[in-house]
């Protein structure tokens, strides 16, 4: 007897086999497409319009339509520091020289604009003393000294006994009294680079530390921001860049550039000899 099956039949039970592979199929096309990633398009050959998601990347697209992919412009910036050459002392920049009041034929040391950039030399006795007051601050609060960077190298003849870059001392009213605050780079922490004859280094007094009323350095180096903590409210009698009073003779040859000083939001930056 004959099976109740027929051609029709059979033809009908392929068609449905075929169609169940080619779903599955599709279902894993459509999964890979999902997970493509950069590896999977050749290079130059996507259009802008189709990116949908952050897989594909910029060597994929056409180049014509890279341009097509920049987003807007943002707000401009704040504007960077007026810079001033200073070609010489005098106004803004005040020049001292002295002996650091010892008397006695101590040594007066020397400051002026030289070379490209602020000259201290003749500091070449224990006592001698070369300074820079900034004019402006006087009169501010301790705490308008927002922020004040600069440069500095030294070269010493003979050995290099790790002294010699100029510090930062700022005098500020007590009453009837005077305190100061002395930043000098040699006794910064970590990570500045300890004092080295014969390279630049830059320094931010605002960022370190600092001695209060320790001109002579017996104790150590306090934050200078826990100074402005104590004292922020005194009123700056004088500030300025100096170099010398070290109480030995070091022969030293220092230079400073490119000050950069923050004051009540004011920001300068001053390049020295141009």
């Amino acid at each position: 007897m004959r099976s109740g099956k027929t051609k029709f039949d059979n033809r009908f039970m392929t068609v449905v086999a075929a169609a169940a592979v080619i779903g599955v199929v599709g279902a894993g096309a459509g999964f890979a497409a999902g997970t493509i990633g950069s590896d999977d398009i050749k290079d130059n050959s996507v259009k802008s319009k189709d990116i949908k998601d952050g897989t594909i990347k910029l060597k994929d697209i056409k180049d014509k339509d890279e341009a097509k992919l920049k987003g807007q412009t943002g707000p401009a910036g704040p504007a960077g520091p007026a810079q001033t050459n200073v070609a010489s002392l005098g106004g803004t920049w005040t020049a001292t020289e002295d002996d650091c009041g010892a008397g006695g034929g101590a040594d007066t040391g020397n400051v002026e604009v030289a070379g490209g950039s602020l000259r201290f030399d003749s500091i070449n006795d224990g006592n001698a003393r070369a300074r820079v007051d900034y004019a402006p601050l006087v009169g501010k609060t301790l705490a308008d000294l927002a922020s004040l960077e600069y440069s500095a190298k030294y070269t010493q003849t003979g050995t290099d006994i790790h002294q010699g870059l100029p510090y930062f001392i700022v005098k500020v009213a007590n009453g009837s009294n005077v305190d100061s605050i002395v930043f000098t780079p040699g006794t910064q922490p970590a990570p500045v680079t300890p004092s080295q004859s014969g390279i630049w280094q830059r320094f931010s007094v605002t960022e370190g530390t600092a001695r209060f009323n320790d001109d002579e350095g017996a104790n150590a180096d306090v934050p200078w921001q826990d100074i402005i903590r104590d004292h922020g409210t005194q009123a700056i009698v004088r500030a300025g860049i100096q170099a010398g009073c070290a109480g030995t003779a070091i022969n030293t040859v220092a230079l400073v550039d490119n000050v950069v000083i923050d004051v009540a939001g004011e920001k300068s930056e001053f390049d020295f000899g141009g």
